[in-house]
C-alpha cells in the first residue's frame, strides 16, 4: 500500500537521479538508478508507515552473486514483542519483495527496454 503522495515523491526522487546527469543536455539526460542508489535507500511507499516502525523483529536480506534470487531471512520471535500493530488488529502478514537494476541490457545502462538507435520513417 501507498500514500496518496507516493507517485509524486517517487517522481521527485527520478527527477534528482535523471539531475545527477551532468555530461548529457536536457532531454537527453540519463536515470542512473545504479550509480545514485542513495536517492531511493530508505524511500517509503507509505510515508506515515515504515517497516522499521511496525516491524521491529530483526532480519537478514541476502542476495545471490549474479543477484537473480533475495532471501528474507527473520528468525524465530514473540509478535507481542517485536510488532507494533494497529489497534485492533490481529493478525500480520509479512510479505517481500527485491529488485535489481538490470546492468547488462543494455550494456551500461539503467534502461528497460531495448535502445533506439535509428529511427524509421513510414513511406
Amino acid at each position: 500500500m501507498s500514500d496518496p503522495q507516493m507517485t509524486g515523491r517517487l517522481t521527485g526522487v527520478m527527477k534528482k537521479i535523471n539531475l545527477e546527469d551532468g555530461t548529457e543536455a536536457r532531454g537527453y539526460r540519463a536515470i542512473l538508478i545504479s550509480q545514485q542508489k542513495q536517492y531511493l535507500k530508505g524511500f517509503a511507499f507509505d510515508k506515515s508507515v515504515s517497516l522499521d516502525g511496525v516491524f521491529v523483529a530483526p532480519y537478514i536480506i541476502s542476495n545471490t552473486v549474479p543477484r537473480d534470487a533475495a532471501t528474507l531471512t527473520v528468525p524465530a520471535f514473540n509478535p507481542a514483542n517485536l510488532i507494533n500493530a494497529p489497534s485492533g488488529a490481529t493478525h500480520f502478514r509479512l510479505t517481500a519483495s527485491a529488485g535489481d537494476v538490470d546492468h547488462t541490457w543494455p550494456v551500461e545502462s539503467d534502461q528497460c527496454g531495448p535502445v533506439v538507435t535509428d529511427h524509421v520513417k513510414p513511406e
